[in-house]
């Protein structure tokens, strides 16, 4: 059965999970309810989730964006999918010629990483 966004479930066997942001590994039990998101409302500056970001001037007037990334925890599935969306918005900019994203877990993400701003969204302060 496929599940859609928001729509509530009921777990029928014990199941790894990490609850996003913190990436604090969680056990959830046989009949505790949850709900599949694939969203979080805080953007990936605000998680600090970007280590680094330069831009370098090309000859021809364009720009090569080179930008290094991390995840909330090493073991989150959303690499890929997260390298991808960054490289994407960044390689719609006109001016940029490349977008080269490199995702890294040194160091390790932590909650003292995300903006004032964030922690207070997230009741993580």
């Amino acid at each position: 059965m496929r599940r859609h966004e928001n729509e509530p479930f009921v777990v029928s066997r014990e199941v790894r999970a990490v609850i996003v942001p913190a990436g604090q590994e969680v056990k959830l039990k046989p009949g505790q309810a949850g709900y599949i998101t694939q969203e979080i409302p805080i953007n990936i500056v605000d998680l600090g989730l970007v280590y680094d970001c330069s831009v370098t001037q090309n000859e021809d007037g364009t720009r090569t964006v080179d930008v290094t990334i991390t995840l909330t925890a090493p073991g989150c599935g959303m690499g890929d999918i997260l390298v991808d969306d960054v490289r994407d918005k960044i390689g719609r900019i006109p001016t940029v010629r490349e977008a080269r994203v490199t995702l890294t877990f040194d160091p390790p993400w932590n909650q003292s990483m995300m903006s004032e701003a964030a922690r207070l969204q997230t009741g993580m302060f």
